[in-house]
Order: structure tokens, then sequence, then C-alpha cells
């Protein structure tokens, strides 16, 4: 008798559906035209592939996504800001610190896993992408060990970080603080020895919030206009993690996304965490993520 294949397993229910749902993000990012290679006879396309023609240029089809998840997608990545050993392919200067008053030192952005406990003093690095074009606001609040909660505060967008421009779109991820913004970084530092966390709501708007005006730093927001906005947009909203993305370096492409607008495409890194909405017609999307401190 011929020997019987070995059965394939089926990997988790949720490394399925984070699959669907990179698929998902990746197609709303814009295909890019690649420039034909200059040959007599070109290579003939793989079986089954196809590809559009304009001119000398040659266009790769997106990948399609799949229909009933549609494009109500906000990625999430957190940075980690280590020394550099002079490795990696994005190195930056000027995270100011007691053993480096100048900033002279390099530093590499390293992923990290939104859930894993941040230190104290830990500089780090959010980069956040919508599937969908619009205007990002990131507010944060500070959470205590005996229940209570700090002031909200708009943080995002101010006009020392990215001269205040907080417009978003597929394919080109915003870095907070931006790597051309005076410091490059955020230092966590805690408001209270007995702060536990601090507690994010990303919104993407389709057109600007009209309280949320711009001033040169971070902003009070009313407890009551923050719950409006949760409670409003923020009901039905479902989130997955890609835990083995934790530990990778910053790329080149996605320094380049960020500081230069060169568009990400589907081969590109995606965000560590997405996050997948069901906002009404018109409504913004609004996500929520809470940033763990080490005891």
């Amino acid at each position: 008798m011929a020997p019987c294949a070995a059965a394939q397993e089926e990997p988790p229910a949720e490394i399925r559906t984070r699959n669907l749902w990179n698929e998902a993000f990746v197609g709303q990012r814009p295909a890019v035209p690649k420039a034909t290679p200059a040959s007599p006879q070109p290579m003939p396309p793989r079986p089954g592939a196809s590809v559009a023609k304009s001119g000398g240029t040659t266009t790769r089809p997106r990948p399609v996504a799949p229909a009933k998840l549609g494009d109500a997608f906000v990625g999430l990545t957190l940075w980690n800001m280590k020394k550099a050993t002079g490795q990696e392919p994005v190195r930056m200067r000027g995270l100011s610190y007691p053993g480096d008053p100048k900033g002279v030192e390099e530093w590499s952005p390293e992923r990290a896993a939104v859930a894993d406990p941040i230190n104290h003093d830990q500089y780090i690095r959010l980069s956040i992408e919508s599937a969908r074009k619009g205007y990002l606001y990131v507010i944060d609040r500070d959470r205590y060990a005996d229940g209570t909660l700090g002031q909200p505060h708009l943080i995002f967008p101010t006009s020392r970080l990215r001269g205040g421009d907080n417009r978003v779109e597929p394919g080109l991820p915003l870095e907070i603080p931006g790597a051309a913004d005076e410091h490059p970084a955020f230092r966590v530092d805690r408001s209270r020895p007995d702060q536990l966390s601090i507690d994010l709501v990303i919104i993407v708007a389709p057109v600007p919030i009209p309280e949320l005006t711009l001033r040169p730093g971070s902003q009070n927001v009313s407890e009551e206009q923050v719950a409006r906005w949760e409670k409003a947009w923020g009901a039905r909203v479902e989130r997955i993690d890609a835990p083995q993305e934790k530990g990778k370096l910053y790329t080149s492409v996605e320094h380049s996304a960020a500081k230069h607008g060169a568009v990400m495409t589907a081969q590109d890194p995606i965000p560590a965490t997405l996050f997948h909405c069901q906002p009404k017609a018109g409504d913004p999307m609004l996500v929520r993520a809470t940033l763990t401190l080490a005891k």
C-alpha cells in the first residue's frame, strides 16, 4: 500500500482571522506602478497572474479585500527605542537622558507587543495607519490602582508634532512623534506612583473634529465629551494582535513611508495590532488600547 500523506493541521481560528484582516487591510493600500524591465523579451507572467499595462509601466494588481470586511480598519504599532548596535537599517538621534544630555547616541525602534508592560523611563513611539482616509486624533488618560482615571489629554495633533498635520490614508503610516520632530520618541513617566496604565483613545474622523482645535502642546478634553464619543463611535470594535512581530526592527520602508511619503504596498510590513470597526455611515472610527506600566 502507498503511504498515506500526513494530514496538515489547520491554523488556529485567530490566525486565520488575522490573515483575512491582513488581506483586507493591505487591499486598501494603493497599487504602485512599477517600471517595466528594459528587455526585448520580457518574462511571461506566471500562470493565473494578470497585469494591466499602461504606456511604459506595469501596474501590479493589489490584493482584493474580502468584501464583507470592508475598509474600516485602524492599525497600531508600538515601538520601543533600543540603543543601536550599528547593524540596524534605521538609526535615530535626539533622545536626551542623564547619560547622554546632548542626545548624540544612536537609537533604533523595535516592534513591541502592545499588551507587554512598559518600563518607567522607557522611550516609545506610536505608528498608526488607517485603511481609510481621514484625520487622526489621539487622546491619552492615566489609570490608577484605586480605580480612578486622570484627565483626558489630546496628545495629537499638536503644532509641535508634524507641524499639526494629522491627515492619514492607506499606505502612509503616521508616527507619533515623527522622525523629523525635535525628539523622535516619548518617554514614559508615571504621573503618580500608583499609576497602572496609559489608556489611549484613537479616532480617525472623515472630517476634522471641530471641538479639537490645534494648539502647540497637549490639551485637556472633557470627560463627558470623550464618553460621548466612545459610546457613539467605539461600541463595535474587534482587535487582533500579531505577537510574532515582536522584536522586529524598524525598516527603511516604514521610515520612508512615514517621513518621505513613500507609499507602502501589500508586500510591506503590516501594523502589529489591527482593529476592525463597524461604524455607522459617515461616523469616525474609534478604537482603544491600553499601555500597561511595569511594576
